[in-house]
């Protein structure tokens, strides 16, 4: 089997995060824990973009052509127990 660099680290698994995260920073250097967050930020950012303005158009729309304000809680995706019977 092998072995990860993180695991090849570790001597019994039984220490908790912090130590480990000392561990590696004390093995690899300051910067290795954050090695790969770019490529995380590049992905996710475009990807909670278009989410968050789909969501605001969709809204816009059906608020826009439904006649009763009794589907605007359902539609704005809240919970009203006092409006829906």
């Amino acid at each position: 089997m092998f072995q990860t660099r993180m695991q090849s680290l570790t001597a019994s698994g039984s220490e908790g995060i912090g130590e480990t995260f000392l561990r590696m920073v004390r093995h690899e250097g300051l910067l290795r824990p954050v090695r790969g967050m770019s490529a995380m930020i590049v992905g996710a950012g475009p990807s909670h973009a278009l989410y968050f303005s789909s969501y605001e158009y969709l809204k816009n729309t059906f608020t826009k052509y439904t006649n009763s304000a009794r589907y605007h809680t359902l539609i704005y995706g809240r919970s009203n127990r006092a409006t829906f019977p």
